[in-house]
C-alpha cells in the first residue's frame, strides 16, 4: 500500500513561511515576557491638597549601607538614582536641579522645600535622611534659632485662635498646606479649645502637633454653647465636628437602653466613638440634665 506524502514535502516556500511564522511568534512572546521590565516607573500621583499617595514606603527599601539614617544626604549633590530611591518624583527632582543650576544652594529645609515644591507629608519622611549645611552667622552676630526647633522655646508664645496661616509655618514641619488646614478646621470648631485638638487636623503628624503646641497656646478661648449630653436629640449632636450622624445616633440609643449619662467617661461603651477622641468630644458637651 502505497504511503500518503505530506502536503509540505518538496514545497520549499511553504516550509520558509512555516519557518519565518514561528520565529515572529516566539518574538513576540519574548517581547511580551520582557515588556514590564523595559515599562519606566510610575510617577507620584498627586491627590488631594497635593498630598503624594506613592513612594510612602520607599525609603525603607535603603540598606544601612547606602545613604540614609547613618549617612544623611546632602540635598545639594542628590542625583536621579538617589532621588528615586528616596520616592522623589522626577518633576520635583528637575524642579531641584533648575534651583541649583541657577546659582542657589539649598542652605536649610526651607530652601529645599521652596526649590522642589513637595508636600509637607512628603517632607515629614526625608527630613530624617536629608542634612543640610550649617550657616555661619556674620561675625558680630548671635546664631538666630531655628523656628520650631532649638532655641525656639524663647520665642513669645502665641495664641493659637489668632495666629495666621504664615506664622504656623514658623513651626518646623508645617507648610502652606497643613498650616491652610489648621486654619480651615480652627474655622469649623469655632475656634481651638485645647492644644490636643491640633492632633484632629488631617495630615499634621502627632510629632508636628506637638511643635506647634509649644509654640502657641490657647490664650483667649472662644465662647461656644456646649450641647447636653441627656437631652440633645440626635440631630443636634450631629451638628459637633467631632460626631458623624452614626455616632450621635449610637449616643442616644445607649441612654434609652442604659439611661442618662453620669461622665463623659461612659461614651466609652459607644462602639462607634475612638476612645481617644472621647475628652475632645467632651469639650462641648455638658451633663446639666441627668
Amino acid at each position: 500500500m502505497r504511503r500518503p506524502e505530506s502536503h509540505f514535502r518538496g514545497n520549499q516556500r511553504v516550509r520558509s513561511g512555516i519557518f519565518y511564522f514561528l520565529c515572529l511568534m516566539l518574538l513576540l512572546e519574548g517581547f511580551r515576557l520582557a515588556l514590564p521590565h523595559l515599562s519606566p516607573a510610575p510617577q507620584a500621583y498627586a491627590g488631594p491638597d497635593t498630598t503624594y499617595r506613592l513612594y510612602a514606603d520607599t525609603t525603607r527599601a535603603i540598606p544601612p549601607e547606602r545613604p540614609g539614617a547613618n549617612h544623611p544626604l546632602d540635598p545639594n549633590r542628590l542625583d536621579d538614582f538617589t532621588g528615586y530611591r528616596l520616592g522623589i518624583p522626577a518633576a520635583c527632582l528637575d524642579s531641584l536641579y533648575r534651583y541649583l543650576a541657577g546659582g542657589n544652594r539649598i542652605k536649610t529645609e526651607s530652601d529645599f522645600r521652596r526649590a522642589t515644591g513637595l508636600p509637607d507629608t512628603v517632607m515629614e519622611r526625608l527630613l530624617p535622611l536629608l542634612r543640610f549645611p550649617a550657616i555661619k552667622p556674620r561675625p558680630g552676630l548671635p546664631a538666630q534659632p531655628v523656628p520650631g526647633g532649638r532655641g525656639a522655646a524663647h520665642e513669645p508664645v502665641a495664641d493659637l485662635n489668632e495666629a495666621t496661616a504664615l506664622s504656623l509655618q514658623s513651626v518646623r514641619g508645617v507648610g502652606p498646606v497643613l498650616s491652610a488646614r489648621i486654619v480651615r478646621f480652627r474655622e469649623a470648631l469655632g475656634g481651638f479649645l485645647d492644644t490636643s485638638q491640633l492632633r484632629d487636623v488631617y495630615g499634621l503628624s502627632p510629632e508636628v502637633a506637638e511643635r506647634v503646641g509649644r509654640r502657641f497656646r490657647i490664650l483667649r478661648p472662644p465662647k461656644i454653647r456646649r450641647v447636653d449630653l441627656n437631652s440633645a436629640s440626635a440631630a443636634e449632636l450631629a451638628s459637633l465636628v467631632y460626631l458623624t450622624r452614626e455616632m450621635a445616633e449610637d449616643i442616644v440609643a445607649r441612654r434609652e437602653a442604659a439611661g442618662p449619662y453620669r461622665s463623659f467617661a461612659e461614651l466609652a461603651g459607644v462602639e462607634s466613638i475612638p476612645a481617644e477622641r472621647i475628652g475632645r468630644i467632651a469639650l462641648y458637651l455638658s451633663l446639666e440634665k441627668e
